[in-house]
């Protein structure tokens, strides 16, 4: 607002408004020329945009693989809980045929019951768990040029039957047959070359537990030691931040 005399008003609350731009309250003052450079911010005076340095790229990249280490051990940790309840309920054992090798031995800890397995040949569902356990733990040497048909096991030395149950020795021999048995009129067994003894009772037994304990082990190891490896990965390398 102007007074009546034609000279500016000092109390005019617009010009004295001290949120007005500085450009903008001197187009108010008389005699007072603004240039356009005034009005508009020159791109040469704004401050320059600071490139990312070395530093702060390296310090990006550990941030992300630290991240990988952390969603790594959370996959991981799922992995062994996973693990531990398929073992609780007899998964794995399912699956490598341990359950039926286990229903094996107790059939050849029989002697005197009738219309019992004693023997397994290749068509048989326990033939391949159970010659993958004796490849795996007998100390006898195995034909090379050959491949065994029959699992059996020899005529117990020690027997014994009660109304508690069967008993037989653990030292009575099992063996494989490279030919088939019995077979009658086809002449005698020759040892190291018809069959091999592969172990006792009480190994077969032995072996059975040993492969399930062998399983559990190397894969509870190598699962917690990937587990620990992200843990460790994850707290050594440091947190991002600008040097």
């Amino acid at each position: 607002m102007n007074s009546n005399d034609g000279k500016p008003n000092d109390l005019d609350p617009v010009r004295c408004d001290p949120t007005r731009p500085a450009e903008i309250a001197a187009l108010d003052e008389p005699n007072v020329t603004v240039s356009e450079d005034t009005l508009t911010p020159s791109l040469e005076s704004a401050p320059p945009i600071r490139p990312l340095t070395r530093w702060n790229r390296a310090m990006s990249a550990v941030a992300a693989l630290k991240q990988v280490f952390r969603w790594l051990g959370v996959v991981v940790s799922a992995v062994a809980v996973v693990f531990a309840l398929l073992s609780y309920y007899g998964f794995w054992s399912y699956i490598r045929g341990s359950d039926m090798l286990n229903a094996l031995a107790d059939r050849l800890d029989t002697s005197y019951a009738v219309n019992v397995s004693r023997q397994v040949r290749p068509v048989d569902p326990e033939w391949r768990p159970l010659i993958r356990i004796i490849k795996k733990y007998t100390r006898a040497d195995l034909l090379k040029d050959k491949a065994p048909v029959v699992f059996a096991r020899s005529q117990a030395i020690t027997s014994a039957v009660t109304n508690a149950g069967e008993w037989t020795a653990p030292a009575t021999p099992v063996m494989l047959m490279y030919r088939e048995w019995p077979a009658p009129g086809t002449g005698d067994f020759i040892k190291g070359k018809d069959f091999v003894t592969i172990g006792t009772l009480g190994d077969i037994h032995d072996w059975i537990k040993k492969d399930e304990s062998d399983f559990d082990f190397f894969w509870r190891t190598l699962i917690f030691g990937s587990l620990s490896l992200c843990i460790g990965f994850f707290l050594t390398l440091p947190d991002s931040g600008k040097r």
